[in-house]
């Protein structure tokens, strides 16, 4: 089966996606969300199960995969008696 030409190939765009960096952002930090700027990205690898149970517990407890993350980075700095850090926000101070 042959394979479908990309859209921008047939000169398609949406221009609506479009990242207009802002002017003093460095360009690695132009393309993210607002929420991500400043930020950066740990990754871990998990088990199928392990990953269908936490995504559930989101849902079901109303919270997102990001906050259950953070809560439990929080929880280890606290067990090994350093303050709780994943919870601040980007100026140091802890998120409300």
């Amino acid at each position: 089966m042959a394979r479908r030409p990309a859209l921008s190939d047939a000169g398609v765009t949406r221009p609506s996606l479009a990242v207009v960096p802002e002017p003093g952002l460095p360009a690695s930090h132009a393309s993210r969300p607002p929420a991500r700027q400043g930020k950066k990205m740990i990754a871990l690898y998990v088990d199928p199960d392990v990953s269908r149970a936490l995504r559930l517990a989101a849902v079901n407890g109303g919270t997102t995969l990001q906050a259950i993350m953070e809560q439990a980075i929080d929880l280890w700095f606290r067990t090994q008696g350093l303050p709780p850090i994943a919870s601040q926000n980007s100026n140091g101070k802890p998120a409300t």
